[in-house]
């Protein structure tokens, strides 16, 4: 991999090279390497959101590796999410990620996110308006405490109750799904991440079968664990309004986003299980009001039989390399996949 390379430019002088020298150098954990390298590579990030980022982290002139990491997670929460209207992705200087004209207005999208990982982030941040209605909801009180803890909150990836919270749900029927998924959604609010979706026609069998460890395993959803429930939509692209090919700041540090080839209009999943195929993934404003609830597929899905793959993420990477390396074969894609091999 060539050193001091950020954003696939040459980079010397940089002032984030210290914090991704950091993070790439052994002993690092592998998570942390896989970080450095798709920042490394992405050139979906162009100069001028690069500028950006740079002003808006807001962590130092050369950062180490925890410091950085702090930034960008200010960077989320502050300036990632907030309204569409005044969203980062959204401007001009994203336009080169801006999907028009590629789809049908009438293809449909799948969207999944973790029952559990909601429910434990709007714990903290709400009243007991929200425990009563979500109590009328689901029939059972908000899983915000655990037997004998001394009342320690709900932490992920799995809630004692969330288990039960699925059994009534799922005995209710879709429609009592549906009322959660958009009651969850309201609460979330304005001020929510973009919604990362895949086209429904290339992982709508694992929904179908219920599979919540086979939408992980496609997805790349490597950060979901055994025992989480998935809410899902599934939904036209003209719900979504503009779609976007997400690139690594929309992905943060998560070492299962693998930027996407030079040429290609998508964003592309990253396969949890080798010889799985990927999918093309895009990222697009929340859905809201009535369509956060009617446009949810009514089922919960246990994930099960997920892999931990934390400590192979390396490999899994240089496997999907490979993989890419057969289906672009333009001269641009094969020189920036040979630009970023690791030595053997």
């Amino acid at each position: 991999m060539p050193e001091m390379w950020i954003f696939d430019r040459p980079g010397a002088g940089h002032a984030w090279e210290r914090a991704l020298s950091e993070l790439e150098a052994p002993p690092s954990p592998p998570g942390d390497q896989a970080v450095a390298e798709s920042w490394r590579m992405d050139r979906r990030v162009c100069p001028e959101r690069e500028g950006d980022l740079l002003a808006q982290c807001q962590c130092g002139d050369s950062p180490g590796a925890s410091s950085w990491r702090r930034g960008l997670s200010r960077y989320f929460e502050h300036h990632l999410c907030r309204p569409w209207e005044d969203h980062p992705a959204g401007r001009p200087s994203n336009a080169a990620n801006r999907i028009a004209g590629r789809v049908s207005p009438h293809d449909q999208l799948l969207h999944v996110a973790s029952l559990n990982r909601i429910l434990s982030f709007l714990g903290p941040r709400s009243g007991e308006d929200f425990k009563a209605e979500f109590r009328r909801l689901v029939g059972l009180p908000f899983p915000d405490r655990r037997p004998g803890d001394g009342g320690a909150p709900l932490l992920p990836p799995v809630g004692f109750r969330v288990d039960e919270i699925a059994a009534v749900l799922t005995r209710r029927g879709p429609a009592a799904v549906q009322r959660l998924a958009g009651f969850l959604v309201t609460a979330l609010g304005e001020n929510q991440p973009l919604w990362w979706a895949s086209f429904a026609e290339e992982v709508v069998v694992h929904l179908a079968a219920r599979d919540g460890g086979g939408l992980c395993k496609a997805l790349g959803l490597g950060h979901l664990n055994t025992g989480e429930w998935l809410l899902a939509w599934q939904y036209p692209v003209m719900a979504a309004g503009p779609l976007l090919r997400p690139t690594v700041v929309e992905a943060g540090d998560s070492p299962f986003h693998h930027p996407s080839p030079p040429g290609f209009p998508w964003g592309i999943t990253l396969p949890l299980v080798d010889g799985w195929p990927r999918c093309r993934e895009v990222v697009h404003r929340p859905l809201r009001g009535l369509s956060a609830a009617s446009l949810c597929t009514g089922v919960l899905v246990p994930v099960e039989d997920q892999p931990t793959v934390y400590n192979q993420v390396l490999e899994l990477r240089q496997t999907h390399r490979a993989g890419l390396r057969d289906e672009f074969p333009s001269p641009v894609a094969q020189a920036w996949l040979t630009r970023y091999e690791r030595a053997s």
